[in-house]
């Protein structure tokens, strides 16, 4: 089970440095990770790793505009149980649909889908991300419906919880997203200070990455490694299978001639 989690880590660390450097090429490469980290867990039935893959590669493909491309995995994902304490899952299964109707243009319908995750999931610590993204895709979609008093309303409500539960990267999100929606209400003033925050958070993380660089360095490597001893592995399985083939083939030989 350890093998989804690496590919996962993998996928999470390209979306991060995609996000902070609007890099759509490091966003697929994380969007690959997180396919081959969805296929391995489903393969093991690692279920944490399942709902968390899941909810990655939806929120890459959404900023890949290639949510209908997901086709197969959903199919896959929608097939699993969801029990009652399945609470990512549940929500899941609404961010699918959320973002589905977001693709199509039918942003009012994906408002009462997001409104739905609101309601529903916990604001603990141990989802109060997934509230946050919630808040945050709420807030995106009146912007782009134009009602700008509702999604800066939404985006105070995001930064509250993104404060008490410590989450600088989702505060990072929210202080750009304001000055957007301040800079295209001309509230000038008042998206410059949004602007600064973010951009003061911005270089506060980025040190915060420079000093985690080597440790990222060795995590490459390791990924390479552990991709060309998969490749070993498979290679040596057909190997011996078509040994297998040709030792059948030769005892059926023998036994005729015999």
């Amino acid at each position: 089970q350890d093998q989804p989690k690496v590919y996962l880590l993998a996928g999470n660390i390209y979306q991060t440095i995609s996000e902070q450097n609007n890099d759509s090429r490091l966003m697929r490469r994380a969007y690959t990770y997180y396919n081959k980290a969805f296929d391995m867990a489903l393969v093991s039935n690692d279920r944490s790793s399942i709902d968390i893959c899941f909810s990655n590669l939806l929120a890459a493909a959404h900023s890949l505009d290639c949510i209908d491309k997901l086709g197969s995995v959903w199919r896959a994902y929608s097939t699993l149980s969801v029990g009652r304490g399945d609470v990512r899952r549940r929500y899941n299964h609404s961010a699918y649909r959320m973002y589905t109707l977001w693709h199509d243009r039918k942003l009012r319908a994906a408002i009462g889908e997001v409104e739905g995750q609101i309601r529903s999931t916990p604001a603990d610590a141990e989802h109060a991300r997934l509230v946050v993204n919630a808040l945050l895709n709420k807030g995106r979609l009146l912007f782009e419906l134009r009602l700008t008093a509702g999604a800066l309303s939404e985006l105070r409500k995001a930064q509250r919880l993104s404060d008490r539960a410590g989450l600088k990267d989702a505060l990072l999100e929210i202080y750009e997203l304001r000055a957007r929606i301040l800079q295209a209400a001309h509230q000038t003033k008042e998206a410059n200070e949004s602007y600064n925050h973010y951009l003061k958070l911005k270089d506060s993380l980025y040190i915060s990455r420079q000093l985690s660089n080597i440790d990222e360095m060795q995590f490459g490597y390791d990924l390479k490694k552990k991709d060309e001893k998969l490749r070993m592995e498979q290679a040596h399985r057909q190997r011996l299978f078509v040994l297998a083939v040709m030792l059948v083939a030769i005892a059926l030989v023998l036994a005729v001639m015999l």
